[in-house]
């Protein structure tokens, strides 16, 4: 397109070409070619007895000088001419010394042609060390890494502590070369002990039901799935597949990933072939119990043949059932009265009495309001339980309520009540709703009635109880009484344990003396927990609370105190001994408050009871605050008779 064409020509002959280069190999090859033909010759009258030896260890030399020769002048090995001249010096011994020139041969001219010649080569020499051999199957290996002899071979002479992951890329290719479960297997131990991420991952891959693995592969499989990854559910895929694995451990996986319906139905399964495994009931027991099927547990426990096993258990059964929920209680001690000891019985049925058994109750109270007297109440309460276990109270009551400011005999007023309470028996289901309600009638000396009505919800769960409540009753004094005043109220309450401390909140609000005036009180205390069952507590707790109303002055009579906003904080310590169904129960508290509204001041509690006769207790409650002038201060005394 536009340019020159320019021919250059020399007139002195080069002194190298390639024309040259060619012709000069073919001569050199030619003559070699002539002196072997020569050597065969000479060889061939030496065998016939034509040739004396000395002229045949001449001619030999001469031929190996001939061989040596050709094979040098060629890059590309010729395998007849390599295997005559190694034949030659492996008579001699001298086989190290063909290795010798295979290797430099090799590094000169390096091809899969030439490195492939070893094989043959190892064929008429052999290896005379490890260390030769080791050279020539790396090598080998570097060129055929896709041959199955190859890969055997050099798998042979790596060392597992030198390179796992090439262990396992050469166990894999075989695998893939010879796809047999010996090589399959191969594969998979390595991998499970060098790369467990991979091994899992390929695992994953395969149907355990249409593998042949070894039991003891098998096992391991199952194991390296729960201790690496806590995979159960592979775990118990493979372990269906070996004997290593015994019934209870598949049964504890089943457990760990909460598969119950099939766990239980494995157990049935496998314990209606195999009826004296003791040790499979043991733990079935076992996880019956922590998921609290004491039902099932106590079944399989009357299944357990070993007398051992069976003492130790019922044992231990007996030491637990007094902690167990009351419901629970009565019906294993019904259904299974071999189990549990007699003064265990003896114990749950005198606690089922106290809860569930009919009873009559007395109560005087007293309470005191800026060292004023402000009621005194007195009541009877017949308390009935229903086949259900739900709650019916009937009272009957007697109050005295005072004046707040003249406490003279005209200033009373004299109230007899009748009243009936319905709390509906708490769910044995967390996360359930129960409920109560009540009503009641009043009439005072000069005949006049009035009536009152609450209700309430109250629901718990795992990790709190939630309560609220809803009141509509005269107010309790005398001054609402005379004036007909009502007084409204809603409360709630929340109680949250933690791992260490237990949160109760109150939420209280009034609207009195009439609904448009508020009255809030929102307290919280924090004290710690345990979860250790213990008959002496001391619990150590802080608290705190806010009052709040809605009116101008800071404080109004109405008849008693309205405050129109307070904060008040402190801390205390209170005791527990015993429990409800104890013979002598005992809780007191004592705190000290910094008050925003009033002088700082103190506060004692205690409510106790005392078994005096098998079926009655005593009781007795104080609620006193020090140097206080706008809290109450309580006394209560009780009789408590159970039929």
């Amino acid at each position: 397109m536009g340019g020159k064409l320019v021919s250059l020509k020399s007139s002195n002959r080069l002194s190298f070409t390639l024309e040259k280069k060619t012709i000069d190999e073919d001569l050199i090859y030619d003559k070699v070619w002539e002196e072997y033909k020569l050597f065969e010759k000479n060889r061939g009258l030496f065998l016939s007895g034509k040739l004396g030896v000395e002229d045949y260890y001449k001619k030999l030399e001469e031929e190996k000088r001939h061989l040596l020769a050709l094979m040098m002048s060629q890059p590309k090995i010729n395998y007849a001419i390599w295997n005559k001249y190694a034949t030659y010096m492996s008579w001699e011994g001298k086989g190290d010394e063909v290795w010798g020139l295979l290797e430099k041969h090799c590094d000169k001219y390096p091809s899969k042609h030439n490195i492939n010649y070893s094989f043959e080569l190892s064929n008429i020499l052999g290896y005379s060390s490890e260390e030769l051999h080791t050279k020539w199957i790396c090598n080998q290996y570097q060129w055929n890494n896709e041959k199955l002899s190859v890969l055997k071979e050099y798998l042979s002479i790596i060392s597992a502590s030198e390179d796992y992951d090439e262990i396992k890329k050469v166990l894999f290719k075989i695998f893939q070369l010879e796809p047999n479960c010996e090589n399959q297997e191969a594969y998979v131990y390595h991998a499970l002990v060098y790369a467990k991420e991979e091994a899992f991952k390929y695992l994953n891959t395969l149907d355990p039901a249409t593998t042949h693995f070894n039991e003891n592969l098998v096992s391991d499989i199952s194991w390296s799935y729960v201790n690496e990854n806590e995979d159960y559910q592979n775990a118990i895929n493979w372990s269906e597949f070996t004997s290593l694995i015994s019934p209870d451990t598949r049964l504890s996986w089943m457990f760990e990933l909460r598969q119950y319906v099939e766990l239980e139905q494995y157990y049935r399964k496998y314990i209606s072939q195999n009826p004296n495994d003791e040790a499979m009931k043991q733990r079935m027991f076992q996880i019956y119990e922590v998921l609290g099927k004491y039902d099932e547990a106590c079944g399989v426990l009357l299944q357990i043949k070993d007398q051992k096993i069976f003492e130790e258990i019922k044992e231990h059964l007996n030491q637990q059932i007094l902690y167990f929920d009351i419901e629970t209680q009565e019906e294993l001690i019904r259904k299974y009265p071999t189990i549990f000891t007699a003064i265990n019985k003896e114990k749950i049925q005198i606690k089922l009495k106290d809860l569930y058994g009919d009873y009559l109750d007395a109560n005087s109270t007293l309470s005191y309001f800026v060292n004023k007297k402000t009621n005194f109440q007195n009541y009877i309460k017949y308390g009935h339980f229903d086949k259900q276990k739900n709650s019916h109270d009937f009272f009957v009551k007697h109050k005295e309520l005072y004046s707040g400011t003249d406490q003279t005999t005209n200033n009373l007023a004299t109230i007899l009540e009748f009243a009936y309470e319905f709390k509906r028996k708490q769910s044995d289901q967390i996360n359930k709703f129960f409920y109560t309600y009540g009503l009641g009638l009043e009439k005072d000396w000069s005949g006049k009635l009035y009536y009152n009505a609450k209700g309430g919800i109250n629901i718990i769960t795992k990790k709190y109880n939630l309560s609220t409540n809803l009141d509509y009753a005269p107010a309790n004094f005398w001054e609402a009484y005379r004036e007909n005043i009502y007084q409204l109220q809603w409360n709630a309450a929340y109680n949250r344990y933690f791992e260490f401390l237990e949160l109760d909140t109150y939420f209280v609000t009034d609207y009195y003396p009439s609904p448009s005036n508020l009255n809030f009180t929102l307290s919280s205390r924090i004290k710690t927990a345990s979860n250790k069952e213990k008959k002496w507590k001391v619990v150590p707790y802080l608290e705190g609370l806010c009052q709040f109303a809605n009116i101008d002055e800071r404080v109004r009579v109405a008849p008693v105190y309205l405050i129109r906003n307070r904060y008040f904080g402190g801390a205390g310590i209170e005791t527990n001994f015993g429990d409800d169904y104890s013979k002598f129960k005992l809780y007191t508290s004592g705190a000290y408050y910094f008050d925003s509204f009033e002088d700082n001041f103190m506060n004692f509690r205690v409510n106790t009871h005392y078994k005096v006769m098998k079926n009655s207790y005593l009781k007795v409650s104080a609620d006193i605050n020090f140097q206080s002038k706008y809290n109450f201060n309580t006394f209560g005394l009780g009789y408590k008779y159970i039929f």
